[in-house]
């Protein structure tokens, strides 16, 4: 596997090779977000006025605490979906060689989407039972499970079979995966903390971009491992 530096240069130059269409998914990130956020305080302020209301005194119906339930649960489901499907479009975005077309990117991410929700799925499963043993078994499994999102997308492999791949590519080399992971989230804190001094604006753009760039690292890490256990071809980044 390459070391952090060769990642990260690696990182940077698929950042650049695919900045516009990048760009155009972080906007759709950060638009999903915005809503879910209104969301979220709609919902919050909702709460606080229906639980000072019993608090006076006043008494509610079973249907009015049907309804904040429902649209709770309505609120989950849309994150849990938008969140996935823009994991889904992503990686695909990430296999697809530059020019590609974002509608085409996305009719694929679509068609893939509900496979890939039971993949998610499996994974926090796998991931809760562990951390229900304690943190630490939670984070060995976290990582030996990382790359199952990127199996299904890349190689088509579904539900258990995509995440027992990622346990075998991440097999023997767990601390090495581990290691570029942490090095990565420090650098980018210590940038963040810098940008945040020099200027607001500054760390939260910043922010918003690392994103992507964390997920292409992950993504280059994924094709490092493929290469450790067989001859595979690399990120599509030419025109």
């Amino acid at each position: 596997m390459k070391n952090f530096s060769s990642l990260l240069l690696e990182s940077f130059q698929v950042f650049n090779q695919k900045l516009k269409p990048i760009l155009v998914w972080l906007l759709v990130y950060v638009i999903i977000a915005g809503i879910s956020t209104e969301i979220s305080t709609f919902l919050d302020s909702k709460l606080s006025i229906m639980s000072s209301s019993v608090s006076s005194g006043v008494v509610f119906s079973g249907i009015d605490f049907l309804v904040i339930f429902l649209e709770s649960f309505a609120f989950i489901i849309f994150l849990f979906l938008s969140g996935s499907y823009m994991g889904a479009f992503f990686i695909t975005l990430m296999m697809k060689p530059i020019g590609t077309s974002l509608i085409e990117i996305a009719q694929e991410a679509w068609k893939k989407l509900w496979q890939y929700l039971l993949v998610v799925m499996l994974i926090w499963s796998f991931i809760i039972l562990g951390l229900f043993l304690f943190i630490i078994p939670g984070l060995i499994v976290s990582v030996y499970l990382a790359f199952s999102t990127f199996v299904f997308i890349d190689e088509g492999k579904t539900n258990m079979e995509a995440l027992r791949r990622s346990w075998n590519l991440v097999k023997g080399n767990w601390w090495k995966v581990l290691g570029r992971w942490f090095l990565l989230s420090i650098v980018l804190f210590f940038v963040f903390i810098l940008l945040g001094i020099i200027n607001n604006l500054l760390g939260s753009i910043f922010s918003a971009l690392s994103m992507p760039f964390s997920m292409i690292f992950v993504y280059l890490i994924y094709l490092e491992l493929k290469r450790s256990k067989e001859v595979q071809p690399q990120i599509s980044t030419q025109e």
